[in-house]
């Protein structure tokens, strides 16, 4: 691997940890470390693609030779033409918020408990915004913000984003980013679990934020913590099932012991965090895993090793239910749900709160509010929702604190309306199409990232998860590590390379052999 190679790792590597442990990134001064970070990788990447003309080409060199890139194999298909849609939604992203944030139709008044907003002159025609605070409460955390804040906040993760998928053009670099998230997943999920055992509801057992009832160990918020650790998750068991030169420590003595007690690490810190969805996401994506272990093992006594360490994955979560406080507050929570329908809906408060939204959204369909706004609007709209002003009057309470929607989807449309939403939508479409053409051959490590990409999306309809800049780069890149991995495996099987598939070929499967990635 060439030093500047290694440069752009260590820049990737550090852009992914620093803010992840900086308070998850929820904070002004950590999302300005994950910009200047990723703004770093990604110049690195670009620098590393100028000096060498032919990285990221679909021909790789013969077998032992080094390009001059210093990394073997390029990842097929890992070109920049093949994610234009998905580079050109981010940049009109970006710059619709831009938009929003030069041309404000409110200025905020300060009042109790979150002021109000006063209309001023603007250009109705485009997308408009708010003047408001960028940054006030606890260390800059929500609930105060405006298109400025959330253009640093979506700017770090498209930074965060472009600097990995335009970097990891060789599988080497692949294998070693993949190496450092698992070790990064590992010591985190080591420090959540230690703060759930301890029962301490403080982050880092010692920083309290009022805008989040329930915060995480590194998160302010609970929730984005969660569906990151689900992410995390989803990356540690994708590593058990690569099968081609991407795998993770391929010379790691009693590597299948190792990788199996740090998925037993991240799935422990998942399951004994304070929130619902966590815990029942984290439980279907174990068995996800195992369902597909299983299947594909052909030797019956590995079959017997699966079922055992299933059957060990029940035992532990009962036992954690039963004598972990936290474990067993969480399980406690879901009696507050009184059916199916109530648990897909997330109980009988959160649909108060999505009606609350679609009333404004209807009244912006097409800009949006602006980025931050829904603050400001809720005591507005939420008089209009009767079930939810009845419930307020019986606390005696007239105007109340709601920073989110608790549905990131929901919020955004509020936000940023049907424009800015198909923006943030593209890579999604493209994703999910390029799934649903090659479903029947897609190996079980992208199965695994498709599974743990998709909780969260589900997470997102119930939580404001996609507002931490960490949890949303992480999400993209799990879905593009899926692609990546797929594409590596298919190349592999294509060059006939033990383990990558050759064997059916001898087998006398040449037609499986020659699909394309």
């Amino acid at each position: 691997m060439s030093s500047l190679a290694k440069v752009y790792l260590v820049l990737l590597s550090a852009a992914w940890i620093v803010p992840a442990w900086w308070l998850g990134g929820s904070t002004v001064s950590g999302q300005w470390i994950l910009l200047v970070l990723a703004g770093a990788a990604l110049a690195a990447a670009v620098w590393r693609r100028a000096v060498s003309p032919h990285d990221g080409f679909l021909r790789s060199p013969p077998d032992g030779a080094e390009d001059e890139a210093g990394a073997s194999a390029p990842v097929p298909g890992g070109g920049i033409k093949a994610a234009a849609w998905c580079y050109g939604a981010a940049g009109l992203f970006l710059f619709y918020l831009l938009v929003q944030a030069l041309n404000p139709a409110f200025r905020f008044s300060a009042g109790h408990p979150v002021g109000t907003l006063r209309e001023i002159g603007h250009v109705p025609w485009l997308p408009s915004g708010i003047i408001a605070p960028f940054a006030a409460g606890w260390e800059g955390s929500p609930p105060f913000e405006n298109p400025w804040r959330y253009l640093l906040v979506f700017g770090g993760a498209v930074a965060l984003v472009c600097a990995t998928t335009l970097g990891l053009n060789r599988v080497t670099l692949v294998r070693r980013w993949l190496e450092v998230m698992l070790a990064h997943a590992a010591m985190f999920s080591a420090v959540s679990l230690a703060h759930n055992l301890s029962g301490s509801r403080l982050t880092y057992w010692f920083l309290y934020d009022a805008a989040n009832r329930l915060g995480g160990p590194v998160f302010p918020n609970g929730n984005q913590q969660g569906a990151y650790q689900l992410l995390l998750l989803a990356v540690a068991l994708a590593a058990l099932f690569v099968r081609s030169g991407a795998r993770p420590f391929p010379s790691l003595p009693h590597r299948g012991v190792w990788l199996g007690a740090a998925v037993t690490l991240v799935w422990l810190g998942v399951m004994s965090g304070r929130h619902r969805a966590g815990m029942v996401l984290g439980a279907m994506l174990a068995v996800a895993a195992v369902f597909l272990a299983w299947r594909r093992a052909a030797n019956p006594a590995v079959k017997r090793r699966v079922v055992v360490a299933a059957a060990a994955g029940v035992a532990v979560m009962l036992a954690g239910i039963l004598t972990v406080p936290a474990w067993r507050e969480t399980a406690a929570r879901f009696g507050e749900v009184a059916g199916p329908r109530e648990l897909v809906r997330g109980g009988s408060f959160r649909p108060l709160l999505h009606e609350t939204a679609w009333l404004m959204s209807k009244d912006e369909r097409l800009f949006g509010w602006g980025g931050g706004a829904y603050l400001y609007l809720f005591n507005e709209y939420s008089a209009s929702v009767p079930d939810l002003a009845a419930a307020f009057e019986r606390q005696g309470l007239h105007r109340v604190v709601f920073a989110h929607a608790d549905s990131d989807w929901l919020e955004f449309l509020v936000e940023y309306g049907i424009l800015g939403l198909a923006f943030l939508a593209t890579p999604l479409v493209c994703w999910l199409g390029w799934l649903a053409r090659r479903a029947r051959r897609l190996p079980a490590a992208t199965w695994m990232l498709t599974a743990g990409a998709l909780a969260v999306f589900a997470q997102a309809t119930l939580d404001p998860v996609f507002r931490n800049p960490v949890t949303l780069a992480a999400l993209v890149i799990v879905f593009w590590t899926g692609v990546r991995l797929h594409q590596i495996r298919r190349a592999g099987m294509l060059a006939g390379k033990p383990g990558d598939g050759a064997h059916r070929r001898r087998a006398g499967h040449p037609r499986r052999a020659r699909v394309s990635a």
